[in-house]
Formats: C-alpha cells, structure tokens, sequence
C-alpha cells in the first residue's frame, strides 16, 4: 500500500508539471496557484498514507481518482508507468518537500509529448517561481535640534523629511550565482546607486551563517567593505558607523567554516598618497566568530575585528579630510583598526560593544588620531517593543564627532514590517558646544 501512495505522489507531482507546460510561460500567481494546488493533493496522499501504515483499506482514496486525466491517459496507476523508468530507484523514505524526490530523476529519458525528463520541466518551474526578490524601506523622520555653543546664544531647527527611502533588488542566476542591487535615497542627497554586487557562493558580505555557504565565497562589485560591525538599536548611526563606514568597489574572497569566518578584499580608495599614482592598493580584512547556536540555544553571540589600510577612505572622514586640510591626498596612508562584540539572551536582552581607531596619526595634524566607540543595551520586554541605551564617544578628533554621546530610544511595532520610534540623544564636542535631538521616525520595510 506505501509504494502505492509513493507511486501516486509521484503521479501527481509529474501531472502537474506536463498540465502546466513550460513554466517560463506561466505568471508568477499561476505558478503559486499551482504549488498551493499540489500541497494539497501531498496532504490528501500523506494522509492516505498513515491509513496504509495503520493497514487500513485505501482503496476509497484511489477509486476517488481513477479517473481520465491529462490528455486522456487514465488514472493514477497508469500514469505511474509513463514515469517508472526514468524513476527506478529513487528513494522516497527522507521525502520533506515536493521537489525532494525529483533530485533522483535521471535527465536523459524523453517523456509525454517529446518533452524531456522531470528534472528539466521542475528546474524550469523553480526558476520561473524564484523570480526576481524585490525589497526596501521607507522611513519619514520629525526631528527638532538645539545646538547650544559654549559661545553665543542657542541655535533651534526642526524639519519633517523622508529620510531614506531604499530599494534592494535581488536576483538568483543560478544556486551559486546572485546579484544584489540597492537603490538609496537620503534626505539632502541625489538617488544613488548604493550597491552592486555580484555574489558567488554568498548571499552578503561576510555575514556569519547568510554569506558563506561553501567553505570559500567572493563578491565583487560596490558595497560596504568588512570594515567595522554597526550593529545598533538606534535611529541614528552610531559613531563607530561615522567614523569608518566605507563604500568602495572591491573584491572580496572569504573562506567559512563554523564557527569562524574570514575575508579580505582589496579596492582603489577615494584618497591617495601625495605624489602617489591612482591604483588598486587599498586593503581591508576582517575575522569573525560566531557561537553555534546547539551550544547555547538561548544565546546568540558574535565576535571579530577588521582592518583597513586607509581609514582616510570612509565616506564622511573623506568629507572631514578634504575640508579640514582642503586636499584630496594625504602624506601617508593612515591604518584602522576595529574589535566588536554583538550578544543577545533569549530575543529580549541585547549587548552591543564596538571600538573602532586609526593606529596612527595624520601628518597633517599630529593631534588627529580619530577613535570612536560605542556601547549599547536593548530590553524588549514584550515582542513589539523594545528600548535601549547609548553610551558612545570619541577621543583625538578634532570636532569631526562629539566626545561624549548619551541617548534613549523606544521603539514600537504598530504592525509587521511597519514601527514608530522616538529617540532621545545629546552629544558634548571637545570644544565644549552641545547639540540635543529629538527624533520621531516612522518605517516601513518590505520584502
């Protein structure tokens, strides 16, 4: 009786995919329609099944569908002897999905119609079915801002904006192959292209456990590079993230086995030597680890360090650079160094810990050695809500990032994929001045 319920599962598996034809011809409803459809029928069967094992009479489950089918062939037993040959000797006993037993298939048998073998007609309808993934974020800010310097009177603005507004689209070429493309707009800037990447063997760029899922992965194309981790709660970036995110056009190779995870990439930065030429010559590493989740499955724990060869190659140090010393070179390149530690407990309590320096100062002022740090606590006391603490600051930057950070945030999940959060921060800068925001943000994301 099981190989008879196998048989038909097997059967209507293989009907659906001759009824459909070329899956590449079909929308991609029709296509979910018709998966709905067959995890109907693979319940009906499973069903049947237990009955079989039990050694319970199934000969009402059969007579229900002896019927004609397809193009006038009868019913499940003798569509079974249109599909046995190219079958024989698929193992059905591990069968979780619909597409499980098909990897058996051999591809060189000619089936109904002169179409070919199973595999191709499922592999067609897979690829129709994955598409293209589009998604993104929406998020609209209130912000009101008091800069009280340590001369002169208060300064006050306030302004409602579209903050970010981002559009991610993911493609899959092939199961090793991917492309990612983000779209990004910021308030005050242009729309941007954001990144471009092309990932082989890695959904994301050194992510424990996303990226990586071969021993060794590579992307290439623009992203942010491996420097530094930028985990926060916050509506705003962190000061780490100020300091040293950097968005180059580079290559990056990474090898993966866990609990370690280790990558290094080169790129031509934004800012050269003096005198130097305009090469590829900037380097950037980093190594991660990640404790397995069957060790403690209540703690979720990640730890690493990176370096870069030219911290002078972050997007706003650039900035700070050229203005400050009005140069777009510097008289060497200046290294970094970054360490952090991301915990959680349980999904309600959240550490996270991340320093980020250059290892040397800049010959253009030997008092500029920028380091930034950042430490951060979240509570959710309840799925939808969660609150958190800042302690950040920073030391030998001139007045590119305020001493002293202290901040509150409350976040709160109106519905899925869409919050409200309020965030409270006030930053003291080495010459003195104070600046507190106030920020409401409301977001969106999609996927």
């Amino acid at each position: 009786m099981k190989s008879l319920v196998r048989i038909a599962i097997c059967a209507i598996i293989a009907s659906s995919c001759f009824r459909t034809g070329y899956a590449e011809e079909m929308t991609r409803e029709e296509i979910i329609e018709e998966l709905r459809l067959l995890k109907e029928r693979m319940k009906r069967l499973e069903e049947a099944l237990q009955i079989a094992d039990k050694k319970e009479p199934a000969a009402e489950f059969f007579s229900e569908r002896d019927e004609v089918l397809h193009g006038g062939e009868r019913g499940i037993r003798d569509r079974w002897e249109a599909l046995e040959k190219p079958i024989e000797g698929t193992d059905w006993t591990d069968m979780e999905e619909i597409g499980t037993p098909l990897d058996e298939v051999g591809d060189d048998e000619i089936l109904h119609g002169g179409e070919r073998g199973i595999r191709d007609r499922w592999e067609a309808l897979e690829k129709a079915a994955g598409g293209i993934d589009l998604s993104g974020a929406v998020e609209i800010e209130a912000a009101y801002e008091r800069l009280k310097p340590k001369e002169g009177s208060d300064e006050e603005t306030s302004d409602l904006v579209v903050e970010t507004v981002e559009l991610a689209v993911d493609a899959g070429i092939t199961d090793q192959l991917k492309t990612h493309i983000l779209v990004d707009f910021e308030a005050g800037e242009d729309v941007d292209l954001d990144e471009a990447i092309i990932h082989f063997r890695a959904e994301d760029v050194c992510v424990p456990d996303l990226s990586c899922n071969s021993f060794w992965y590579a992307s290439i194309g623009r992203m942010d590079v491996p420097f530094g981790y930028y985990e926060t709660h916050f509506i705003g970036d962190s000061l780490t993230q100020v300091l040293a995110e950097t968005k180059e056009v580079a290559l990056m190779i990474g090898a993966y086995r866990a609990p370690f995870n280790v990558a290094a990439g080169a790129f031509n930065g934004d800012v050269d030597e003096a005198g130097g030429n305009d090469h590829i010559e900037n380097f950037v590493g980093t190594a991660l680890f990640t404790l397995p989740e069957d060790l403690a499955p209540e703690l979720g724990l990640t730890g690493g360090a990176s370096y870069i060869s030219n911290i002078a190659d972050s997007d706003e140090l650039t900035e700070f650079v050229e203005d400050e010393f009005e140069s777009h070179t510097i008289e060497n390149y200046v290294a970094g160094a970054s360490a952090f530690l991301s915990a959680s407990y349980g999904e309600r309590y959240f550490l996270e810990a991340e320093w980020v320096s250059a290892l040397a100062t800049f010959e253009e002022d030997r008092s500029f050695k920028p380091e930034a740090w950042n430490l951060e606590f979240a509570f959710r006391p309840i799925e939808v809500f969660e609150i958190a603490v800042r302690y950040g600051g920073s030391d030998n930057s001139l007045d590119f990032l305020p001493e002293t950070q202290l901040g509150v945030v409350a976040v709160y999940e109106l519905l899925e994929n869409a919050s409200i959060g309020l965030e409270y921060l006030f930053d003291e800068y080495e010459n003195d001045d104070e600046v507190t925001t106030v920020t409401t943000q409301f977001a969106i994301e999609f996927d």
